[in-house]
């Protein structure tokens, strides 16, 4: 399998593209989450690679051990390619030439409710679950 990834560098406002990474570093259970990223960062710098990849909201109680998640069966909660140094590339104009078209599944006055609903939630400190 041909791990590709693409990703926006705002800094430098360019596109890179990394292939083919060298090591993939992955956790499935919370306990693994934070050696993990501490693996991603030290291969990072010791190699002088780069690291492009995510951890997943569901990974926050590796964290603080306050938050409250649902778990995940088949989805990781961290996820990282190491590579060498990315290709900058130019995107086809198709890709920056794109339009959503997202409609609300609720009314604005459901959404507004429900919103309200949390934040009483939170400001009594009531967990849901």
């Amino acid at each position: 399998m041909s791990n590709k990834l693409v990703i926006y560098d705002a800094e430098n406002k360019q596109w890179l593209r990394f292939r083919s990474p060298e090591m993939v570093v992955r956790a499935d259970s919370l306990s693994e989450v934070v050696p993990k990223f501490a693996e991603v960062n030290a291969r990072i710098r010791a190699r002088q690679m780069y690291g492009a990849g995510f951890i997943s909201y569901e990974a926050a109680p590796a964290f603080e051990e306050s938050l409250h998640t649902h778990s995940l069966d088949s989805f990781p909660l961290l996820w990282f390619g190491l590579y060498q140094k990315p290709e900058v590339i130019q995107l086809p104009e198709a890709y920056g030439n794109y339009h959503l078209n997202w409609y609300p599944s609720v009314s604005r006055e459901a959404y507004d409710r429900a919103i309200a609903t949390i934040k009483e939630q939170i400001a009594r400190g009531k967990r849901t679950r």
